[in-house]
């Protein structure tokens, strides 16, 4: 009687765990559906998109080392043989995906640009597959397939059409999604060695060092007098990056990349809804059957812990 009891025990201790590894990404992509709130009113206060990039990684890399520092220094430490992966989550996985996204808004439009970035769920599955052997299954890849086509309905791709493309705009914006997915990789490695924390923190550092050379901060320094925006400062670090980040880093610990990612697709429906209700978007038809696709495309990419396993098996099962 014993063992089938442990079992059972131990099966919802698995089962519990994975929900809230799932959970942790899901909320993650819910606070970063509002970030377009903050941005707006640091707009409003005249700062350009790549002095708002910097500040966000400046200040949520101050936020962090700072409460490491006080609560626990021991966290700081890293093996120097790391040092290059935690560069390169910082460069490639956070400072060129934003320099992209907003190259790529510059030259085509916003819609145009989070559809691309929202091609970054793909490209992880594919690395993830290369670097981690994670299965790449029926279920994963239609999940890709709804949640890819649900980010550019919502992005509102449907309404454009003939819509053309400068080679330098869609080079951009599928660089963004490449960048996207490269943070995904890098995270998942380290998160292996490192508490989440501490990943979150150093990417941030490494992405305000990498921006610093071209950050205006003079105009910074100037718009950050005012308190309205210091506030909207406050609460895009806080709420929409440093907690987030912690949260998907954390969630990366227990699913795989590719499953991860495409979770966080969710992010532009929360944009989506917080523009409507607070910024004075309006939703389409083509809007809403975005919404839809992401949702089914996120159940189908995580599913539940019986029926992941049943139909994708875990990395290494066939070894």
């Amino acid at each position: 009687m014993a063992t089938p009891l442990l079992f059972v025990l131990e099966s919802r201790k698995v089962v519990l765990i994975i929900m809230r590894e799932r959970l942790a990404v899901a909320l993650a992509a819910a606070l970063w559906g509002l970030i377009g709130l903050f941005v707006h009113g640091l707009v409003a206060a005249g700062l350009p998109p790549l002095a708002i990039v910097f500040t966000r990684a400046a200040s949520s890399a101050f936020v962090l080392f700072g409460a490491l520092a006080l609560c626990c220094p021991a966290a700081l430490r890293f093996r120097p043989r790391h040092l290059l992966y935690f560069a390169g989550m910082g460069a490639l996985g956070l400072a060129l995906p934003n320099w992209a996204y907003f190259t790529t808004i510059s030259w085509a439009s916003l819609s145009v640009a989070v559809a691309f970035l929202y091609t970054g769920p793909a490209f992880v599955v594919l690395l993830a597959r290369i670097f981690f052997r994670e299965p790449l299954c029926a279920a994963k890849v239609l999940a890709l397939l709804f949640t890819t086509a649900g980010a550019a309905l919502v992005a509102g791709i449907g309404e454009q059409a003939g819509l053309r493309l400068s080679p330098l705009a869609f080079s951009t914006g599928l660089l963004s999604g490449l960048g996207y997915a490269l943070y995904s990789i890098f995270g998942k490695f380290l998160n292996r060695h490192y508490p989440s924390l501490t990943v979150t923190a150093y990417s941030f550092l490494f992405a305000a060092l990498v921006l610093l050379p071209v950050a205006p901060l003079s105009g910074i320094f100037r718009a950050l007098s005012v308190p309205s925006a210091l506030a909207s400062v406050g609460a895009l670090t806080l709420l929409a990056t440093v907690l987030p980040y912690w949260l998907y880093n954390s969630g990366l610990k227990g699913l795989e990349a590719g499953r991860a990612a495409i979770l966080a697709a969710l992010e532009p429906l929360v944009a989506a809804l917080i523009g409507y209700l607070f910024l004075g978007d309006r939703l389409t038809s083509w809007q809403l059957a975005g919404f839809a696709a992401i949702l089914v495309g996120a159940v189908l990419g995580t599913g539940t812990a019986s029926s992941s396993t049943a139909s994708c098996p875990e990395p290494g099962a066939f070894n």
